[in-house]
């Protein structure tokens, strides 16, 4: 997996919606119909790694040693 930064996510999560809801489906593009089908159906689950890191954040991820300034989510 490769570390994503917190303001990525968090952008994806805001602004994907809004872009999937003005986007012009054509009946004759399936490849545009299928992204817009696949990207809502990983919304929640981007929502969910958010919701997961921000219980995460009160934890100390060094252990006492200093806080780590820079959070990231973990995606495949």
């Amino acid at each position: 997996m490769r570390p994503v930064p917190n303001d990525i996510v968090s952008t994806l999560i805001r602004c994907l919606p809004q872009i999937l809801e003005n986007v012009q489906i054509d009946s004759g593009n399936t490849r545009l119909i299928n992204a817009v089908r696949l990207t809502k159906r990983i919304i929640p689950r981007l929502q969910k790694i958010e919701c997961n890191a921000d219980s995460k954040a009160g934890q100390d991820p060094q252990g006492g040693r200093g806080t780590d300034i820079r959070r990231t989510h973990d995606l495949p």
